[in-house]
């Protein structure tokens, strides 16, 4: 029977107790340095109930924000950064728990900004302290015996991936060449040690039948030398196998290894973000573009009549672009030029720049119009506000290319459509939207997919409204 290891937050249960625990001290000592060390926190209702508070809401910081995936594997500065993140958020959360109920009578908010101090050094020092002694314990005690059958390539991948796993606690015990060519009879792992050969692939079955084997690793690289006759001996003799998925370090991107129709597949995507961070960032979208639609209107309440009355035309221009994965739909923007544009272009003479293009409405003798002044603010783009709100498109993503553009794609710039395209983006950010190359663009793009995180499209955010009101 194979003890398989707890995923998701129940897997460091033990650093999340810890964590509960130094919030407590944190707290006891924060109420006993403001209110004296000679009255107790737990004998006053208000602050015996917010220390349960504390308790819930660390928890639930813990798995909603995910503050202890990969705790093992950090360094000190995503240490620092996941701590600093518990500890503000858990305060943070009592603090508008004190001020929305009108509890800052009862409670002293000091008592908080206190219990943050020490929370966070105690916290971050714990972690570390414990982390150190699991880890050196992990790599004194080896507790799963393993056996390796593969080819040479597999099986010192194998071994590479284990040696700088030590935590895993996994002792090779010796491997099994499928294809011995060179008749080894041993193989070195990362330390320079002789791991011993210790059966042909005919002879495994009884070799693992008579030997103290936990586990059987399966590592080939070449599909057509999968010992499925040893796999079903395994089976057989209800010994866990595990089989090292085929993958390759030329493809881009991430891997990860999920279900479709119940079949275990090996999914690979130039980004897999965690399927409530694109919830979270669905909600910012429907958020944003309901106030952004209603911005919408009011701004073409108000723009609509100049445009009407300095060019005839309509005031919206529907344009076909190409979105996530190929999809097709159609966006509005608000018009900009002449109708006759490219006649008034014909007859310019002199520097042609944003300011004195006279295609743009309004633009006339070098002075700008009410078309320049749309496109500097980025208005022209508000009603794409309704597309983010249907879902075609969203707040922050790549630049959605016309049908024309896609026509010349090659297969580089098909990353660009992995993602929704969006109102505003790094190309956007950039302040040089309209001059940048379709190169530049698009390495843009791809880099925005590759990294994407809500912090980013934060950051895109932002920055875009510097470059709009620079």
């Amino acid at each position: 029977m194979y003890n398989r290891a707890a995923g998701g937050w129940a897997k460091h249960w033990d650093f999340m107790l810890i964590d509960i625990l130094c919030l407590q001290i944190a707290y006891i000592l924060a109420y006993s340095i403001w209110f004296g060390f000679n009255r107790l926190v737990f004998v006053d209702d208000n602050y015996r109930g917010l220390s349960i508070l504390l308790v819930v809401f660390n928890i639930l910081v813990a798995i909603l924000l995910n503050t202890m995936h990969s705790v093992l594997k950090r360094n000190i500065f995503e240490e620092i950064k996941q701590t600093v993140k518990q500890t503000l958020a858990v305060i943070a959360g009592a603090m508008v728990y004190i001020f929305s109920l009108n509890e800052s009578n009862q409670i002293d908010p000091v008592i908080l900004y206190i219990t943050l101090g020490i929370y966070i050094v105690l916290s971050l020092l714990t972690r570390l302290l414990y982390k150190s002694i699991l880890l050196k314990h992990k790599r004194n005690t080896k507790n799963r015996e393993m056996l390796i059958v593969g080819d040479e390539a597999g099986i010192n991948k194998a071994l590479e991936a284990f040696g700088r796993m030590p935590e895993e606690g996994i002792r090779v015990s010796g491997v099994v060449i499928v294809k011995n060519e060179n008749s080894l009879t041993s193989i070195k792992d990362t330390d320079g040690a002789d791991i011993p050969v210790v059966a042909t692939l005919e002879d495994a079955g009884e070799y693992i039948l008579n030997k103290w084997i936990d586990e059987v690793y399966i590592a080939v690289q070449n599909y057509t030398l999968m010992p499925e006759k040893l796999i079903e001996q395994c089976s057989e003799m209800a010994v866990t196998v595990h089989q090292q998925m085929f993958t390759y370090d030329t493809v881009a991107g991430r891997q990860w290894v999920e279900k479709i129709a119940k079949q275990p597949v090996l999914t690979t995507s130039i980004r897999i973000p965690k399927p409530r961070t694109m919830i979270a960032k669905r909600i910012i979208d429907i958020v944003a573009g309901f106030f952004m639609s209603i911005s919408a209107l009011i701004v073409l309440l108000f723009i609509a009549p100049i445009i009407k009355l300095k060019s005839r035309g309509p005031v919206l221009i529907r344009q076909e672009r190409i979105g996530q994965n190929g999809k097709r739909f159609r966006c509005y923007i608000i018009r900009t030029m002449y109708l006759d544009a490219e006649s008034r272009l014909k007859n310019w003479q002199g520097t042609l720049t944003p300011k004195t293009d006279p295609r743009i409405i309004g633009n006339k003798n070098g002075k700008t119009g009410i078309g320049y002044l749309i496109r500097k603010s980025g208005l022209d783009d508000l009603p794409k506000a309704f597309n983010v709100l249907l879902g075609s498109m969203s707040l922050v993503g790549t630049r959605a290319p016309s049908p024309e553009e896609w026509d010349r794609y090659e297969f580089r710039h098909r990353a660009r459509l992995a993602c929704k395209p969006g109102v505003t983006g790094l190309w956007q950010a950039s302040g040089r939207s309209r001059s940048m190359s379709f190169e530049e663009a698009t390495k843009l793009d791809t880099e925005y997919i590759a990294n994407w995180s809500l912090s980013l499209d934060l950051k895109i955010v932002l920055k875009t409204l510097f470059v709009k009101h620079k």
